[in-house]
């Protein structure tokens, strides 16, 4: 199944689903909605890509 999500979750489909204003809320510091769902529902190892929106992150 994660094979299956992972490569029906193309870049060009991610890229049209960011019109979708749920999707685009889901969204992450470069990385689309459909990217972050898929990641954190079926990959949960992997981590935040190194960027992102840590609201509660110390500021630099």
């Amino acid at each position: 199944m994660r094979t299956t999500v992972d490569d029906l979750a193309s870049d060009e489909r991610a890229h049209a689903m960011e019109n979708l204003p749920r999707m685009a809320a889901a969204g992450g510091s470069q990385e689309t909605g459909l990217h972050r769902c898929v990641r954190m529902m079926l990959h949960p190892d992997r981590p935040d890509p190194e960027n992102h929106d840590d609201l509660w992150a110390s500021l630099p």
